[in-house]
Parts: C-alpha cells; structure tokens; sequence
C-alpha cells in the first residue's frame, strides 16, 4: 500500500501536460510512479513532459498507477483557494482512494502501462547544449505548469536548449520538478527556388 499526499493544485498542474483524447489511452491520466528515487507524479502527451518528485521517501515496492484525467479533473476542480486543499491520496493494488477534508473520491485507474521516461530524460541531460527549435506554445504549456504547481506567478522556469534533444525546463522555486519539451522535427526543410538562385 501507498500513501501520500499533495495539492489539488499540484495535480491540476501535472495533469495539465496530459493529453485529453489520445490513441494511447494510458496517456490520458496522471501517472503515480513510486519507487527507489520516492514518489513521482508525472504527465504527457509526447510534446511535453511534467514531472514532480513529491517526497524523497524511497519506497520497498514499486507502485505504477495511472489516475484517469477526467477523475483528476473533477478532483482538482475548484476556484483558486480550493487549489492549495490538501489530498491524501492511497493506493493498494488497483484501489485508489484520494480524500480531501469533505470528500472521497474512488477513481478507478487505466488499465494500462505507463511509458518509460526515463531514457529520455538521462539522454538529453547528457546532451552537449546547442541552439535549437521548440514550439513556443509547448514552452508556455510547461512555463504554466511550473507556475500552477509553485503556486506563485513568479516561479521563472529555466530552459536548457540541447540539439536535437528535448528542452529541459527546471525551475528554482520547484527544485524537485522537471519538465521536457520535444523539438521540432524539420527533416525534409523546403527551400524556396528564389534563394538558390
């Protein structure tokens, strides 16, 4: 069993790099991953990546459960003093429990196997920093996140731009967070005819 407990406005704030509709189901959620490193909430979409270390706590068995997103939706939904209430959220095999002071709330979880970020995230921290392309829009999406999940509009995400790798965004007001954003894929560049002439 797995308990721990965070913010609605953490929750809302990872699950806002989840996708909404997706081909691969097990995406559309929030992702509670437990294991040596502690207790990891995680989103994407495959642009962009959230992830949240909430406790540093190692945990014997690893736990990997996906939260549905509109069950996440309904939980976090609230005006903004809502966002700092606290939930206790509790995992024992496929039961999942997540309590605020008023309410209980049972969503069943996705029956499916969460992607491995991991590599992903070594490979472009392991990356030799270059200039590179990211969508703008995506960058706003994680610079949201990041400020949703600090509580504050002053949390100033940093951008590490790595080559062809994913941006790297951390942030010092959420030292436990990181977030990656995927770089535009310009293989097959057309150059106009009137440049080449």
């Amino acid at each position: 069993m797995l308990e721990f407990t965070t913010t609605r406005r953490v929750l809302r704030a990872i699950a806002s790099c989840a996708p909404t509709v997706d081909v691969r189901f097990y995406l559309v959620g929030v992702h509670v991953r437990a294991d040596h490193r502690g207790i990891i909430l995680e989103a994407t979409d495959g642009h962009v990546l959230a992830r949240l270390r909430i406790s540093p706590v190692p945990v014997s068995a690893p736990v990997s459960v996906i939260l549905p997103l509109k069950a996440v939706q309904a939980i976090t939904a609230g005006g903004k003093k809502a966002l700092d209430d606290i939930l206790t959220v509790t995992i024992d095999g496929a039961r999942i429990t997540i309590t605020d002071a008023s309410t209980i709330h049972t969503p069943a979880p996705i029956d499916g196997k969460y992607l491995d970020p991991d590599p992903i995230v070594r490979k472009a921290i392991a990356a030799p920093v270059e200039l590179a392309q990211f969508n703008p829009e995506l960058l706003e999406r994680l610079f949201a996140c990041v400020k949703m999940a600090a509580g504050t509009d002053k949390a100033m995400p940093w951008y590490s731009q790595r080559g062809t790798n994913p941006c790297i965004v951390t942030c010092e007001a959420l030292p436990e967070f990181i977030g990656l954003v995927m770089p535009w894929r310009a293989d097959d560049v057309a150059i106009p005819v009137w440049v080449q002439a």
